[in-house]
């Protein structure tokens, strides 16, 4: 997982770091065979020292990923003392983990096997749709982009229809539109005014 992290984050582009102690990981072994540039900390997560090495109290977001509930339910506890403000994302191996993690400060916990599960079923179920979201979410993307637009205060678009808002002429397709108040709409109708504190859901391959 941590793996599959790393590789996403640097399509995104962004900086991150990853602290692991096991040198014979995935992640070291990529970082020796791929010769890639990415910024490892040997050490141990469990470790609030470790954390606070690695400038936990800068980070945007923390992803904790190790094999066991108790070890992650640490980490998150740990990290959201040292950062209140901080995004968390961990997995569970048991259900029965979430309501804990959760309390613990975790912002999005997901269940590897469950997340599997659901999506083998839908792979043999619509596996035309499979297809398709492979294209542009799997390893082949094809530069496929999705996105989130936030309105803010003082955007060019406020005011306009939703059609209007040259969202086509980026390269993107609006998919879904959050409210300021949290409601969510799939496909939102084109005549749908924008407003300030909106978030506007792309898919499409945008143009520079």
């Amino acid at each position: 997982m941590a793996l599959a992290i790393c590789i996403e984050l640097e399509k995104a582009g962004r900086d991150f770091i990853v602290i692991e102690k096991n040198p014979d990981s995935p992640v070291f072994k990529t970082i020796e065979q791929r010769r890639v540039p990415w910024m490892i900390l040997a050490g141990d997560a469990l470790s609030e020292e470790t954390l606070e090495e690695a400038r936990l109290d800068r980070a945007d977001g923390l992803f904790s990923v190790l094999p066991t509930d108790a070890d992650n339910l640490f980490v998150v506890l740990s990290a959201r003392r040292l950062n209140p403000k901080i995004w968390i994302e961990t997995r569970i191996s048991h259900e029965t983990t979430r309501p804990k993690m959760l309390q613990a400060g975790a912002n999005r916990v997901l269940s590897p096997y469950h997340v599997a599960g659901i999506q083998m079923a839908r792979s043999m179920l619509r596996p035309q749709v499979d297809d398709f979201v492979e294209i542009f979410l799997g390893e082949n993307n094809y530069e496929f982009e999705a996105k989130v637009y936030d309105i803010k205060t003082g955007d060019s678009r406020i005011g306009l229809k939703l059609a209007d808002g040259k969202f086509t002429e980026d390269g993107f397709t609006v998919v879904a539109l959050k409210t300021a108040d949290g409601n969510l709409s799939y496909a939102p109708a084109g005549e749908t005014p924008i407003a300030a504190g909106m978030s506007v859901f792309l898919l499409g391959r945008g143009r520079s």
